[in-house]
């Protein structure tokens, strides 16, 4: 995850055996994730790094699939993607870098 606008760049060496490399990028609302942040504990409130790796879940692996999964519907998009959308940011609040997550919702927040 990265909290800052960073040029990066990565190179698929070679596919895998399920297939071609798959990227996706999801640019962050700022209400929805204030939304979020607002019901959930507010004890982490340490500085964190701004770029972070981090081992994903179930749950927020089975959430990303099915926005991608919209790809073949394209006329479920509209109703659905932003039904998603809320549930990935979830997914990551209560995850290993949900402190990353919470800070840049903060308004406070160097990397808001």
């Amino acid at each position: 995850m990265a909290s800052l606008d960073v040029p990066a760049s990565s190179v698929a060496v070679e596919d895998g055996p399920n297939g071609p490399y798959c990227a996706a990028r999801l640019t962050i609302d700022q209400d929805i994730l204030s939304e979020l942040s607002a019901g959930l504990s507010r004890a982490d409130r340490r500085d964190t790094a701004a770029f972070a790796v981090a081992a994903t879940t179930p749950e927020f692996l089975d959430a990303w699939t099915r926005m991608l999964r919209l790809l073949d519907a394209p006329d479920e998009i509209e109703t659905l993607a932003p039904l998603l959308e809320p549930e990935i940011l979830f997914r990551v609040l209560q995850g290993s870098q949900g402190a990353l997550l919470r800070q840049a919702a903060r308004a406070d927040s160097r990397i808001a």
